[in-house]
């Protein structure tokens, strides 16, 4: 046995209406062993011992949350409160369920059972996985495809390696895997804005319901969302230790002044490689923190220091995975370093705002767009990904008519790139601590959309955001460019 096995399924969970789970592999039915079991309606949620799990039941009718989550909408700031509102919501209409849904904040995964139907939802951008088996075998989710693999007896899928270790992909800068295909056979991701029905495997469509949000007033969306982020990271820090990664981004800096009031009682870091990008966030933000009296750290690569245990740590990594996706010695200074119970605020899913895939050119809506919003690397053109951007187009409905008046191309950012690329990189930082990003959450995100293009285009409400909150901030260039404060 390694010295890095007891990280395996770290954070993970798995609700199955399986009666006694067993894993014929002996390192995860050793991990298994720390999962406790919740029961909830026909199946059974078991949970790893960190895992914050909360329900609520009315009549035959619960609801079970897993994971972290908050409302800044209207404060409330325990699991417990929040699951029994999303019940009695849902008792009084799907319609006041999902809009109460949509105000949460967090990384989470919800289960509720209703007019005797079982239905799974992932939180705004699916941060928190969901895989789920589609063989018609059992009815069983995950936040671990890997997990579910070993439970079910699957190998890695034939499609997914092909996608990652194609030679034409290796130029991509970010690996994610196209459409709905997950690490291991027979397994798919929920995506963002899709419920599922885990007995029959149906997926449909919660969201959009309709258009966006009229933005009758730009300085008051500006105020409103101001208030919204700085009242959600008080909250994230009333429930949690924090430690928040910093870097010369633009969207750190708004989740830094979204903090204003609450920095000095909190720790930042950012890591650093030979890359120059790295050099460049590490001198800016430590020049932030210098200024502001801030602590600040820096993880960096030392093989005298980090070296021991690597390839015991790197093992249960790649285990944990699947397919080895990001920096495993990044990884493993989190899992030797990390301050105990601490939550990682970092500052993805901003992209889904600022219209981040404008630099591939303008097309109508089909399949051949979307494998060039995928990728920029040869593999758009190549039969296989077509294929997977047609069954994700056909399984989630993501239809122009199904996404009203919402651009393609942002709700793409947000249902495919985020959920392929930002949940599984999660899955690799679940071996030492949870995260939370301060833009996970549909009602905000709504909200960011409804303003012009060309605005998102040019970062005007995120730059209009610091100034209002912390304009000392714009002092420092932001990728070196320097924005007037």
């Amino acid at each position: 046995m390694g010295s890095y096995d007891s990280l395996l399924y770290r954070r993970g969970w798995l609700l199955t209406g399986l009666p006694r789970p067993q894993f014929s592999d002996p390192l995860s039915q050793q991990a298994f062993q720390r999962f406790r079991a919740v029961p909830f309606a026909e199946w059974t949620a078991y949970c790893d011992d960190c895992v914050p799990a909360a329900r609520a039941a009315s009549g035959e009718n619960a609801a079970l949350l897993l994971g972290l989550a908050l409302n800044p909408f209207d404060g409330c700031n325990d699991g417990a409160a929040i699951v029994r509102q999303l019940l009695e919501c849902r008792e009084e209409s799907e319609r006041c369920f999902l809009e109460k849904l949509s105000e949460l904040t967090g990384r989470f995964a919800l289960a509720v059972y209703f007019g005797g139907t079982l239905e799974l939802f992932t939180d705004a951008c699916a941060s928190r996985t969901v895989f789920y088996d589609v063989s018609g075998r059992s009815a069983a989710v995950s936040s671990h495809a890997a997990l579910l693999a070993d439970l079910l007896g699957y190998e890695l899928s034939d499609d997914a390696c092909y996608f990652f270790y194609h030679p034409l992909y290796k130029p991509a800068p970010l690996k994610r895997l196209p459409g709905l295909t997950a690490p291991f056979q027979q397994l798919r991701p929920l995506t963002p804005n899709t419920k599922l029905n885990p007995v029959t495997g149906q997926i449909t469509r919660i969201f959009p319901l309709e258009g966006p949000p009229a933005c009758p007033s730009y300085p008051a969306l500006e105020e409103e969302l101001a208030e919204l982020m700085k009242r959600q990271a008080e909250l994230l820090h009333r429930r949690t230790p924090i430690l928040m990664s910093l870097s010369a981004g633009l969207d750190s800096r708004f989740t830094l002044a979204a903090c204003r009031d609450i920095a000095g009682e909190l720790d930042f870091f950012t890591h650093q490689t030979k890359n120059p990008v790295h050099r460049e966030d590490t001198a800016t933000a430590a020049a932030i923190c210098s200024r502001f009296g801030l602590r600040h750290r820096v993880f960096q690569w030392d093989n005298q220091r980090f070296g021991g245990g690597f390839d015991d740590f790197q093992e249960i990594w790649l285990r944990n995975l699947g397919l080895p996706r990001g920096l495993a010695w990044l990884n493993k200074i989190y899992a030797d370093e990390w301050p105990e119970g601490a939550v990682h605020l970092r500052s993805n899913i901003a992209e889904v705002a600022k219209a981040d895939l404008s630099d591939r050119g303008r097309y109508p809506f089909s399949p051949q767009t979307l494998a060039l919003l995928y990728t920029t690397t040869p593999m758009r053109e190549d039969p296989r990904v077509l294929r997977a951007m047609e069954e994700f187009i056909d399984v989630t409905g993501f239809t122009p008519e199904n996404l009203h008046s919402y651009d393609f191309y942002d709700l793409f950012e947000w249902e495919q790139i985020m959920c392929q690329w930002l949940g599984w990189l999660l899955l690799e930082s679940d071996l030492s601590h949870d995260t939370f990003q301060l833009f996970n959450n549909r009602k905000i995100l709504s909200k960011m959309l409804s303003i012009p293009y060309e605005d998102r285009l040019h970062r005007k409400l995120f730059l209009d955001v610091i100034r209002r909150l912390w304009p000392e901030l714009l002092e420092f260039p932001v990728n070196g460019i320097l924005y007037p404060a």
